[in-house]
């Protein structure tokens, strides 16, 4: 019993080590893909795309995290008084006036369509043929085999708190995240080129391992 209970404990501290360390490399990739959704939303602005009108190369979920908010009614003046302006007792007429129950802007973004919108990393114990890695597409989730003999060999130098863990659970993270970006591309736009694609995912490996 005893050892059957210290065995216990020790796999929940190994699944809290994990856990840690899923949302460390979750926090990497995310910065990565919050920086492309700004990017987006730079085009967005500057090419003032008509509502309705798609960008065949968006990364998935473009713009649900950082939107800007602005409130209904007119936009505010400079301050200055203009000719037809009264002594501020009276109400301003004009149809630009809205009723006061009208809604502003969109609320906060809640919790369920916020993980939508962002990347989670699992570790999972799956056969040793299994592959090292995969993506979840409906959870976008990238899960890392911990079966695998790469993650193996990485547990047996130092264990899953060591240098070589850390860095072979990087590399794969990476790796997958970069895989996922183009199958969200290409599921979005068919003509999505293969160049393209080789060029995008070395390009994404690049960024997350330098924010890392």
């Amino acid at each position: 019993d005893l050892e059957k209970q210290e065995k216990e404990r020790r796999a929940t501290e190994e699944a809290q080590r994990l856990t840690r360390q899923a949302r460390e490399l979750a926090r990497i990739l995310n910065e990565d893909f919050r920086g492309l959704q700004m990017e987006i939303d730079k085009i967005r602005r500057a090419t003032r795309l008509k509502q309705g009108d798609q960008m065949s190369d968006l990364v998935p979920g473009g713009g649900d995290i950082d939107t800007e908010y602005r409130p209904a009614g007119p936009e505010h003046g400079d301050g200055t008084s203009g000719d037809s302006s009264g002594p501020g007792e009276e109400e301003r007429p004009g149809p630009s006036l809205l009723d006061g129950s009208d809604k502003g802007g969109p609320g906060p973004v809640s919790e369920r369509k916020q993980k939508r919108s962002t990347f989670q990393v699992d570790y999972r114990h799956e056969q040793e043929q299994s592959p090292r890695s995969h993506y979840e597409r409906d959870l976008r989730t990238i899960v890392i085999n911990l079966d695998h003999p790469q993650m193996v060999r990485a547990a047996q130098q130092g264990g899953i708190d060591g240098k070589a863990f850390r860095e072979m659970s990087q590399e794969i993270a990476f790796v997958e995240y970069a895989i996922a970006l183009c199958h969200e591309k290409l599921s979005r736009d068919p003509f999505y080129a293969s160049e393209d694609l080789l060029f995008d995912m070395r390009d994404t490996v690049n960024r997350v391992s330098r924010i890392a």
